[in-house]
């Protein structure tokens, strides 16, 4: 009786098996996996432009953060440097004599002799860079150490270069000369353009440019430091006492007006209209933050601008 159960509860065992075998579907059909990757692709498309605008603004607010830090150096600077900011822009010569500076205590410069004098005029990187623990460039015993300093992406470079533009320094085409005068030159790769109206001194004095001078700068808080930019009109120069043409042109916005006010808008309507205030709207790049601009500002903050007439006619290179 008993073993007469235990066959029965196998077949009815069996029989449950069998249909749950028929109930259920041996996998997916093509139609239906088509379909599944069909809704994926859809749900990429949907999700791949918020995605790029989030990445584009975290590197836009990534580049402000280098801007701020860029402008606390210059600060920094001016505090231990008599109330002066680096140099940049065309310049009268290269050594403390030419700039009022006999003593040296307005200006950073290089500790070696690169064949014109005993020391030149720091490049605004290797100046600011100091006021950023990185005091290496002024003691270099060279170019070659500086340079090989400013390729290298984890040094003191990758402080001027903007998430949106480039991670190391062999990604940017440019090669912005900060200084240029009768006798030596600087160029450098990196992502940014400065005041020169605020940072300048000019080959003569007939441009009201402050050289420097942090306590001339009126209105900081609506004064341009450095923003993002390209190098402006590129042509050719010769060095002299080099027997080569290097590229030129400045990483700068420059004014040509003697009297403020002189705004970013000036500059983005360049030299090309008549009576002229400032230039040069080639350094503007519309591309790295889609026609938008981070400024910084001599008081330490900075703003994201539309790079457009009316959005910069509030921001001065000479305030009044």
């Amino acid at each position: 009786m008993r073993r007469g159960l235990q066959i029965s509860r196998l077949h009815h065992l069996s029989s449950i098996r069998a249909v749950s075998a028929d109930q259920c579907p041996a996998g997916f059909t093509l139609v239906e996996l088509l379909v599944v990757i069909g809704i994926i692709a859809v749900l990429v498309g949907l999700l791949m432009p918020a995605l790029s605008a989030a990445r584009q603004a975290a590197q836009r607010v990534a580049c402000s953060a280098k801007l701020h830090q860029i402008v606390v150096a210059a600060q920094l600077h001016a505090n231990d440097h008599h109330g002066y900011y680096p140099l940049a822009g065309a310049l009268p010569g290269f050594q403390p004599g030419d700039f009022d500076d006999a003593y040296s205590t307005k200006y950073s410069y290089t500790s070696y002799d690169v064949g014109f004098g005993p020391s030149m005029i720091a490049p605004i990187t290797v100046a600011l860079s100091a006021e950023m623990s990185y005091h290496n460039g002024l003691f270099a015993k060279g170019n070659d150490q500086i340079s090989n300093a400013e390729t290298d992406p984890n040094g003191f470079i990758r402080n001027f270069l903007c998430p949106s533009q480039a991670t190391t320094i062999s990604d940017i085409n440019q090669f912005s000369m900060l200084y240029e005068s009768s006798a030596v030159a600087y160029t450098e790769q990196e992502s940014y353009i400065f005041n020169e109206a605020v940072l300048g001194w000019g080959d003569e004095d007939i441009y009201n440019r402050l050289k420097g001078e942090a306590s001339m700068v009126r209105q900081p808080a609506r004064t341009m430091f450095a923003a993002d930019g390209l190098i402006g009109q590129v042509g050719e120069v010769r060095i002299p006492n080099i027997s080569q043409y290097w590229p030129w042109g400045m990483a700068t916005l420059y004014n040509i007006a003697v009297e403020p006010p002189v705004t970013m808008a000036d500059a983005l309507v360049g030299e090309d209209v008549p009576n002229p205030v400032a230039g040069d709207w080639e350094d503007f790049d519309t591309v790295r933050h889609r026609n938008k601009i981070n400024v910084a500002f001599c008081d330490g903050h900075v703003e994201t601008r539309n790079i457009a007439v009316a959005d910069l006619s509030s921001v001065f290179l000479l305030a009044p």
